[in-house]
This record gives structure tokens, C-alpha cells and sequence, in this order.
């Protein structure tokens, strides 16, 4: 909405916007994204993500105050099933379809015409994207189609249910099953309590299948880099592991909107990974982008849509209406689901989550729940009074969560900020900013609950900024804390599905250092122009594995190839010499 709207709303109705029970959450979202570009490393990243949740809130609002009456709230329905019909068309014609996983079929898609591009970028869209939008949209209008007995409204719902589900198999994306799985058991078992009944034989197949077969095979092959399946499920692990290091280190503000690439890549390696988009998590994505207290804001605001769904479905005596609230939470329900195993938040389609929040939103005003409410509560326990004193309990609920230091927290943020130009385009990074970065990431690890282990990836950037300041000592020092770190357990910390798939086995597992040989080679081969990579193997083949060769071979191999910091590789090689 214009910012006039919200002045004529102020001076004829003397409040901006209509109450409801998603405000205090979304203003605590709207404050954590700002928190998130304070924490941006990339902010050209991070402002399209917060233009596009500024967006949302215009939607939101937009649909609460804008549906007055019954009248409107059914165009707008018709408006909700024939944007179902339009997604459906662009992404028939609109999507990279040699980009889809599971079966290639080029005799059904090389005949679709590739017509539409994504305006942003001028590239086709994503199949797995717009198959996430599509089950959105999908339960609503199939609740619509089967529970609303106004003719019109039925018959536009089963129309855009239909167009949906014929394209929704054409994504072949296996996050939209999953979240269509979850909406269509919610209905089930909203139409009858009944339909609980259905589990209790899925649960003795399970239960038989568990006795007669032999599943661990099954289970390796659903964990191996080999397999189609498998490497799937394997990205996703390793992703989700680098997310909670993130996380970690960074609970009170996150890494900055939409920073997920620039940070995983460059200070967050996984064993596997690209240059990943996102955590392909909703929750975990959340976290990273608003930090710990935006994600308990978000937890806050999908409860109190539930809340709206609850009091407006028992005050309204419209069918049509109910049939609405129903559909709007399965939707609601989809999203969920499709993000246990991908990221609707940050790609386009994610703004109908928003939509189907705005629609909860006027569906609760036309209710009368809100007036209601107003009436039925003393005016000292109001929901919205007691909403501002939760901002400093979330921050010590973080705080208590996460067991880690603000000083480790902004060290991190800042030191990001400093190395990032130096490892992307080999600018000459700011010394002041290495040093203040360096200090409070130093002051965090050497304080607060964790100062006894620490995290290994935190003294990995405090080494990287001492090193870059050109004190190789402390950096080495740093260094060796990290390595006796990640030497505990590399495989859960860095590839978990391998640690996974040897219980699963029964195989023999190498020695730890090995097996963190094998991590710090992979990065030697993905960054062979950074040096740090060069020098933890070197540590782990001189301190832990008394290999003084091995370790001075690794080193010269990274001056041959040009490694950044040199000093840094020089002074471990002058260790080791003078360690002779």
C-alpha cells in the first residue's frame, strides 16, 4: 500500500491499518530484517530479499484492509483461483524443463515451448520453484471444489484445481509432493476424525516391511553421492550442517538477508556443495535471514494465522467462508511441508505465503473475531500490550539457546564483511576492519559458556583475519585450534551423510585425521588459491599424524599454485623447519 493510503485510512478511521493478531510477529519480522542488512556481508543481495518482504507486508495488509464484505472477499476468491490458472500457464511455458530430476521424457517436454522468462534475470524459471507455488495454491481450491456449495465459486475452484494438478507432475518436484502429502492429510482429517484410522495400516505395512526386509540397503543407497536419489538427500544434509554452523556462530542476527551463497561459499565449505542459493530448509533459512529471534517471530506469526483460522472458521456461518478458511490453512500447511526440504521463503512464489496470510487476515476481520475480542478481554491483557515486552525475552531466549557471546556474534558479521572482497575479487582488505573484527571475534571465543571447545569454524575466520593481517603467528595459533576441533568428528561436522551411511554399513571407519585429510583435500581442490585450506592439512600431517613430509609437501604445493596469504604458508613452513 502508498504511504497515502495509510494517511486517508488514519484520518478517516483514525487508526492505520485494521488489528489483528499477526502484528506484533510481523513487526518483529520487519525489525530483524533490518537487523539482517545491518548483518549483510553481499547487500546487493540482501535488498532485493527485503524489497520482497516489504512486498509481502503490503500484501498482507493490503488484503486485511481492503475486504470489507462478503462481495469482495468472493471476486477476490475468483482472483485466488485465476491466479492459480495463470501460474499453471507460465510454467507450462515458462520453465527450464532439462532441468528436471527424475525423468527425463524429452518426447513430452521438448514439446513445450520455453516462451516466458523470469523478468528479473531474462532466464527460464525452475521447475521445483514453481512447483512449490503450485501445491500452495493447489489446496485451496481444491477445498473450494469440494467443501464451498456456492455454484460459482465451486465451479472456479475445481477449474483452477484441475489446471494445478495436471502441471504439477510436469515439475516432477518432490518438495510440492511432499507439501501436497501434508494439506490433503489436513483436509482428510478436517471432512472426518476418521481418516485417522488410515494410518494405523500404513503403520503395519511399515512395521511388516521393517521385519521382512532388510532396509539398510535402501538407506545406503538413499545417503550415496552415487546415486540420483542419493545425492540429493546427501546436498541436503551437508547444506543443513553448514546452516547450523552458521547459526552457531551467528545466533542474535544471522548472516544477512539472502546470504547464503556468498557466506557458505567462503567461510562455510561443505564437503560437496556449490555455490548454493539457499539452506533448502524454510526453518533454517529463516534463522540464517532474521537470526534465532526472527525465526521464534516467524514460529509467532504461523501460530497466530492458525489463531485467525480457529476464531474466524467458528464465528462465520458462511459455508463458502469456511470452505475458504479451510483451503487457506491446508495452503498454509503445503508451504510448511514443501519447506522441510526446500526454501518457498526465498524465491518468488514465496509471496503467496503472503496472500494466503492477508486472505486469514480478512477472512478473521469479516468474522467479527476481532471486535469480539476487543470486547471479551480486560483492557490490561491485551494481546497487542503485551506484545512489545516479548522482544527482550526473545533476545534472552537467543541468547540462552544459542550459549554463545555477542562478541563472537559481531566478530563474525564483520569479519565476513572485511575478508569477503579480499576472497571474491582479491581486493586489498581494510586493516582497521580485520583488526576490530579480529577482537571481538578473539574476546567471544576466549569468554562465555563455549570458551572451553569453541567452534572450530569461528577460530577458522579468526585465523583467516589474523593471517590477512599479516600476523602469522597468532593466525597459525588460531589454525591449530580450529584442526584440534574439527578433529573430533569431521564426518558429523562436515559430511554427515557418509558418517550416516558407514553406521548404516557396519563399515570400518578410517582414522579421524584421515578422514579430515579427505575434507581439507576437497577444499585444496576447490580453492586451490587460498591458503588456509593448504595449511590445516599441513597441521594435521605434522601434529597429528607425524608426517613432517606430507606436510611440507602440502605447503609447497600451495605456493606453487599461488595460495593467498603467502606469508602465511611460508611461516608454517618455517614451523615445521625450526620443529626439526
Amino acid at each position: 500500500m502508498s504511504p497515502l493510503t495509510w494517511l486517508y485510512r488514519r484520518l478517516a478511521l483514525g487508526a492505520f491499518t485494521v488489528r489483528t493478531p499477526g502484528d506484533a510477529p510481523l513487526l518483529f519480522l520487519l525489525v530483524m530484517a533490518g537487523v539482517g542488512l545491518y548483518a549483510a556481508a553481499d547487500l546487493s543481495s540482501s535488498l532485493p530479499a527485503f524489497w520482497r518482504l516489504l512486498l509481502g507486508l503490503a500484501l498482507y495488509y493490503g488484503l486485511a484492509n481492503g475486504v470489507r464484505d462478503r462481495r469482495t472477499l468472493g471476486l477476490l476468491t475468483l482472483l485466488l483461483a485465476g491466479g492459480g490458472f495463470l501460474l499453471a500457464l507460465v510454467t507450462v511455458l515458462g520453465v527450464r524443463w532439462d532441468a528436471v530430476r527424475l525423468l527425463s521424457l524429452p518426447q513430452l517436454y521438448g514439446r513445450l515451448p520455453a516462451l516466458l522468462r523470469d523478468p528479473s534475470d531474462s532466464q527460464s524459471f525452475n521447475p521445483r520453484v514453481m512447483g512449490m507455488g503450485l501445491a500452495v495454491l493447489f489446496p485451496a481450491l481444491l477445498s473450494l471444489a469440494l467443501f464451498g456449495p456456492a455454484r460459482k465459486l465451486r465451479l472456479a475452484g475445481a477449474l483452477g484445481a484441475l489446471a494445478l494438478a495436471i502441471v504439477l507432475p510436469l515439475t516432477q518436484a518432490v518438495q510440492a509432493l511432499l507439501g501436497i502429502g501434508v494439506a490433503l492429510a489436513f483436509l482428510a482429517i478436517w471432512r472426518t476424525r476418521w481418516s485417522l484410522l488410515g494410518l494405523l495400516p500404513l503403520v503395519a505395512l511399515l512395521g511388516w516391511a521393517l521385519t521382512r526386509y532388510d532396509l539398510r540397503p535402501l538407506a545406503a543407497r538413499l545417503l550415496s553421492t552415487g546415486d540420483l536419489a542419493g545425492i540429493g538427500v546427501a546436498l541436503r544434509l551437508d547444506m543443513w550442517a553448514r546452516a547450523l554452523a552458521m547459526i552457531r556462530d551467528m545466533p542474535f542476527t544471522g548472516i544477512g538477508l539472502n546470504n547464503f551463497q556468498a557466506i557458505q561459499w567462503n567461510f562455510y565449505p561443505g564437503f560437496l556443495l556449490g555455490q548454493e542459493p539457499h539452506a533448502h530448509n524454510l526453518f533454517l533459512q529463516v534463522a540464517l535471514d532474521l537470526g534465532l529471534p526472527g525465526l521464534v517471530a516467524f514460529l509467532w506469526l504461523i501460530i497466530a494465522a492458525m489463531v485467525m483460522a480457529a476464531r474466524a472458521y467458528r464465528l462465520t456461518a458462511d459455508h463458502d467462508g469456511r470452505a475458504l478458511i479451510v483451503g487457506l490453512v491446508a495452503g498454509l500447511l503445503a508451504y510448511l511441508g514443501a519447506g522441510l526440504i526446500d526454501c518457498p521463503w526465498a524465491s518468488k512464489p514465496g509471496l503467496l505465503l503472503w496472500v494466503l496470510l492477508g486472505m486469514l487476515a480478512a477472512l478473521y476481520g469479516l468474522s467479527g473475531a476481532a471486535t469480539q475480542e476487543r470486547t471479551s478481554r480486560p483492557a490490561g491483557l491485551r494481546y497487542r500490550r503485551l506484545a512489545p515486552a516479548l522482544a527482550p525475552v526473545l533476545l534472552v531466549l537467543t541468547a540462552l539457546v544459542a550459549g554463545n557471546s555477542w562478541d563472537t556474534n559481531r566478530g563474525s558479521i564483520e569479519g565476513h564483511k572485511a575478508l569477503l572482497a579480499a576472497r571474491t575479487a582479491g581486493a586489498n582488505a581494510d586493516p582497521a576492519a580485520l583488526a576490530e573484527a579480529a577482537g571481538h571475534l578473539a574476546r567471544g571465543l576466549g569468554s562465555g559458556a563455549r570458551s572451553a571447545s569453541g567452534s572450530a569454524s569461528a577460530y577458522s575466520l579468526l585465523g583467516s583475519l589474523y593471517a590477512w593481517q599479516g600476523d602469522d603467528r597468532a593466525a597459525l595459533e588460531a589454525f591449530g585450534q580450529q584442526v584440534a576441533l574439527d578433529g573430533r568428528d569431521p564426518l558429523a561436522e562436515y559430511a554427515p551423510f557418509e558418517a550416516l551411511r558407514r553406521q548404516i554399513t557396519g563399515q570400518a571407519s578410517p582414522d579421524r585425521w584421515a578422514d579430515l585429510l579427505g575434507v581439507y583435500g576437497q577444499w585444496m581442490a576447490r580453492f586451490p588459491q587460498r591458503a588456509e585450506p593448504y595449511v590445516w592439512a599441513a597441521l594435521v600431517h605434522g601434529t597429528y599424524q607425524n608426517d613432517q613430509k606430507g606436510a611440507v609437501a602440502t605447503l609447497r604445493s600451495g605456493l606453487q599454485r599461488g595460495a593467498q596469504p603467502t606469508g602465511l604458508l611460508q611461516a608454517c613452513l618455517d614451523d615445521l623447519a625450526s620443529a626439526r
